[in-house]
């Protein structure tokens, strides 16, 4: 006869459920969460908190915080669904851990970055920490130099508090939105992580003038970059590198909406209208900051006499996945205006689309056309709210063109 059974009990129960996988437990704090890239560990914040019976995630990068609600767990295996972009992750979860994969399904099936993540309210960056050499922050004139040897040229904004590093990067094309990281001695570590890019820059710094870097964006692309500090640094007019070739006489198109019906420029509905065009893409991310502020001015300002119309090249392969993820970003931002699906995400299939432009050089690009039909300004690129300055000057200048577009 067992002198203690209960005891015994007690004790075979534990060690069973020791050797069993945990059921649903709970999900709750800070991770240091990481993609392993070519060019190294690629770190960015999530922030798990329960939710009632769901779960709640936030990634953090900088000042940017971004909401994910499409969390799937069944037991410890979770799929985290990006906001906005056509991208996921496949998760298990033991030991205050997760490990598993994202997947950039724009960028095709077979793009899987390995992941893990960790409880952890430390350094974005991890490892010995140094004392800063140097202090970076200010404007700074880059060059990047790509695979092809191909160079751009760019403007690095950072903030250096102690160790800690904020910034961006201004391209002609747009900014490389909210990047953080760190300055250990004589090097810095920038990263982000958006859903759709996934940024990592690293640098030498040998004095407080220079800086020698390499930039990894995913698994995918590759650049060198020098950068020399530069209080002046400007890039060129955003309002002189696209504009209607000669023997046109404006802006014309004929595209389908989300609900394949045949939309054209000149339907009654936008005749002696102030319109807005947006050349841009549901999987772009600065197309994703200007249909945010889009979205907001046309709800404040929204009247019969302004209209606003979206001309989405996609990367999705079929008209229906398409007009799906163009509707995730419109709803997102609750977005009034009109979505169309004009074609492929390839510069020069768009030129061939829209014939009359000299070209497509940025998503997105931002045409204003006055009541009577005629393009009076083409904006290339856009300086998102990571940029601070250049932000709120595109803010302004679009609130005065188009209150006196509207006046006329």
């Amino acid at each position: 006869m067992l002198k203690y059974p209960f005891s015994l009990t007690l004790l075979l129960g534990i060690l069973i459920s020791g050797c069993q996988p945990d059921r649903q437990k709970p999900l709750d704090g800070r991770f240091r969460a990481v993609l392993t890239t070519p060019g190294g560990p690629l770190p960015f914040w999530m922030d798990f908190r329960p939710a009632g019976e769901k779960l709640s995630l936030v990634i953090r990068n900088g000042e940017e915080s971004i909401e994910v609600p499409e969390i799937t767990r069944k037991d410890n295996d979770l799929t985290i669904m990006m906001p906005v972009f056509d991208s996921h992750f496949d998760l298990t979860y033991r030991h205050d851990s997760l490990v598993g994969f994202w997947q950039n399904s724009a960028r095709g099936h077979d793009y899987r970055i390995p992941f893990y993540a960790v409880k952890d309210s430390g350094s974005r960056f991890a490892g010995k920490p140094l004392e800063p050499a140097v202090d970076i922050t200010g404007r700074w004139s880059v060059t990047f130099v790509d695979m092809d040897n191909d160079t751009t040229l760019a403007i690095g904004e950072f903030e250096q508090d102690s160790a800690t590093l904020t910034g961006t990067f201004l391209t002609p094309t747009g900014d490389y939105r909210y990047l953080e990281g760190r300055v250990k001695g004589d090097s810095m570590f920038l990263s982000c992580f958006d859903g759709a890019h996934a940024f990592l820059f690293t640098a030498l710094i040998p004095n407080e003038s220079i800086m020698m870097g390499k930039f990894w964006s995913g698994k995918h692309w590759e650049e060198s970059w020098v950068a020399q500090r530069n209080d002046s640094a400007r890039l060129p007019d955003p309002y002189e590198l696209t504009y209607i070739k000669d023997g046109y006489d404006g802006l014309a198109f004929r595209f389908p909406d989300l609900d394949s019906n045949m939309v054209s420029l000149s339907d009654d509905q936008y005749r002696n209208k102030v319109v807005i065009v947006q050349i841009m893409g549901s999987w772009c991310p600065n197309c994703k900051d200007e249909t945010a502020f889009l979205a907001d001015y046309y709800r404040e300002h929204s009247t019969g006499d302004l209209k606003i119309i979206a001309l989405a090249f996609e990367k999705a392969k079929t008209f229906k996945k398409a007009s799906r993820n163009v509707a995730r970003l419109r709803d997102q931002y609750r977005a009034g205006y009109d979505f169309l699906i004009a074609g492929p995400a390839n510069k020069k299939e768009a030129v061939k689309k829209l014939p009359m432009l000299n070209h497509v050089l940025s998503y997105p690009t931002t045409i204003f056309i006055d009541k009577a039909g005629n393009v009076r300004k083409i904006h290339t690129g856009f300086s998102g709210p990571a940029t601070g300055a250049p932000y709120d000057q595109f803010k302004r200048e679009f609130e005065e063109m188009v209150g006196m577009l509207l006046e006329e």
